[in-house]
């Protein structure tokens, strides 16, 4: 006979395994855009995240401190941000979009994560049946800014 008998609940064990895993891809998505520079708001809506823990990724990936507004997109860039941003609206049924989505919306247009962020933000309105957090509502679409741009 033995002194120790050692078990595993496999009802608990892979559901707490499955809980880590997801666990450890949401923090790979949490670094892959802080080292995009995601703005802080971002990462709150998202992740919850507040302001020192998000300082402190920063620091410890040695992602430099951005300073002002990123400049605005030329419109070609805008168009391509306006179609990958409401494909990837109409692919999650009018769910907010997911870290992974504006991701791909980056590096489909090339555009900075703090540009994708900002231009999904302004642009919920326009968007079909979005949720996205902390919409600023008040903002024009692209067209709209095209056309203000084309009479100054």
């Amino acid at each position: 006979t033995h002194c120790v008998a050692i078990s595993i609940d496999r009802d608990v064990f892979w559901p707490l395994i499955a809980n880590l895993q997801s666990e450890r891809h949401s923090e790979e998505v949490q670094r892959d855009l802080i080292r995009r520079d995601a703005p802080v708001e971002m990462m709150r809506c998202l992740f919850a995240l507040v302001a020192r823990e998000y300082t402190r990724l920063r620091r410890i990936l040695a992602v430099q401190p951005a300073v002002g507004r990123p400049p605005e997109p030329d419109e070609d860039t805008a168009h391509r941000l306006w179609r990958a941003i409401t494909a990837e609206q109409d692919a999650c049924d009018g769910e907010e979009l997911s870290p992974e989505q504006y991701l791909r919306v980056s590096q489909a247009t090339g555009a900075s994560i703090r540009t994708v962020w900002r231009h999904a933000q302004r642009w919920g309105d326009y968007l079909p049946a979005s949720r996205s957090c902390g919409l600023d509502t008040s903002q024009a679409s692209p067209q709209q800014e095209t056309q203000r741009a084309a009479v100054s």
